[in-house]
């Protein structure tokens, strides 16, 4: 599923950025991104820029490790 993100807020009114999980670099708001929760754990979201994706770059779960494409 490819989406637009928007950039989220921490209730302060300060910026937080998404990162993407393979090259963890920040992606600007409006980026087309997939996001989809670990295959594995399904309890950590996953986040890949278009250059990642397209790259098949891997990537890996922080929190239980499973690595995929």
């Amino acid at each position: 599923m490819l989406i637009f993100i928007d950039v989220p807020t921490n209730g302060y009114g300060e910026t937080m950025t998404n990162v993407c999980t393979s090259c963890s670099r920040d992606i600007p708001q409006g980026e087309i991104v997939v996001k989809f929760p670990c295959p594995s754990c399904g309890e950590v979201e996953i986040l890949r820029c278009a250059k990642c994706r397209r790259l098949s770059n891997p990537y890996r779960c922080p929190k239980c490790g499973f690595s995929g494409p």
